[in-house]
């Protein structure tokens, strides 16, 4: 049976990489709708320099990963220095 050829085989440890920048990606989405900013930020060191610095080097579309682990840092930044709507309800309460 014919089946493509992928453009990226994934096999050994291209896999683990694979998967453990998917993990950190679920664990952004979570921290994000939370608003935790500085585990964000954490992420953003976990996952950017080992692969999203190399990926900024590569043409194609596997750049694009390396822009939106950019993405991480931004995100933290800004849920960082927001303040959280529990602690203004509270403030405007007393």
């Amino acid at each position: 049976m014919w089946t493509p050829t992928p453009a990226l085989p994934l096999s050994g440890m291209a896999f683990a990489v694979a998967l453990l920048m998917a993990m950190l990606a679920i664990i952004a989405v979570i921290a994000s709708v939370h608003g935790h900013g500085i585990t964000l930020i954490v992420l953003f060191f976990a996952s950017f320099f080992p692969i999203g610095l190399f990926l900024l080097g590569i043409p194609g579309w596997a750049r694009v990963i390396g822009v939106l682990n950019l993405g991480y840092l931004i995100a933290g930044l800004v849920a960082w220095r927001m303040p959280r709507a529990i602690e203004r309800s509270e403030s405007s309460s007393t």
